[in-house]
């Protein structure tokens, strides 16, 4: 079943896909459920999809358009693959819960009922780099994520583990409009990055969209990806 539904995933469009083994009780680290809930749900299939390159153009900031299209896209496609697995599952007895991308739950924080990257992290999809996002090859943060909680038990197997992928790269530091960035991802200052998003809203277009720190997200150099090659992570 663990692999029937990874084929499906990528059946259905996914870019990169997946599992967390949760069984002892770790998923109530990585949401928002209270420990009861969370101890229903041994698994989590993680499922990712790229933006289009050309969407992630002119974002300096402001939301554009061709972005904001983007963005909805990828929401409702991945909306529709973690519910069709949800359904899947359902049908055969299976508990489960499909969580889309930008569910909030905590409009105080800003926090979604599950944190999809800490998830993705631990199913060893990549690793969150400087602008505090998930960092992935060969998508680097060009991507949004959605994910399916199961009750399906799961190897323990040993993950990619990715080394810090940023380097001495600051692009996004050097860009991000609302001067939230720092050196490490655990400096992200979200009440700075919430304040600019409050002051670009367009009407119209999605709320709490920018993109400009993952559009300059640049691609890996040569030494990096021969590093990931070394160590069997590609």
């Amino acid at each position: 079943m663990i692999n029937t539904l990874l084929r499906i995933a990528e059946e259905q469009g996914a870019d990169l896909a997946d599992w967390a083994a949760l069984d002892r009780g770790e998923l109530a680290l990585y949401s928002l459920l209270n420990q009861e809930e969370a101890l229903r749900y041994h698994s989590a299939l993680v499922v990712s999809k790229n933006h289009h390159p050309d969407a992630l153009n002119n974002l300096t900031g402001t939301p554009t358009e061709a972005y904001d299209r983007d963005y909805r896209r990828l929401n409702c496609e991945l909306y529709n693959m973690v519910h069709y697995l949800e359904g899947f599952l359902r049908a055969r007895g299976i508990a489960c819960l499909a969580v889309s991308p930008s569910e909030t739950s905590d409009t105080v924080h800003q926090r979604g009922l599950i944190s999809h990257r800490s998830l993705a992290e631990r199913a060893g999809l990549g690793v969150r780099g400087r602008n505090n996002l998930l960092v992935t090859f060969p998508y680097r943060s060009r991507l949004r994520l959605a994910t399916l909680l199961t009750e399906l038990q799961i190897p323990h197997t040993p993950k990619r583990i990715w080394p810090y992928p940023c380097g001495e790269c600051d692009q996004c530091l050097d860009v991000c409009p609302a001067g939230a960035l720092g050196r490490l991802p655990e400096d992200f200052r979200i009440d700075l990055c919430m304040e600019h998003l409050e002051r670009v809203k367009v009407e119209g277009l999605s709320p709490q969209i920018c993109g400009a720190c993952l559009a300059v997200c640049p691609d890996f150099e040569q030494n990096t990806v021969d590093k990931f090659a070394r160590e069997g992570l590609i």
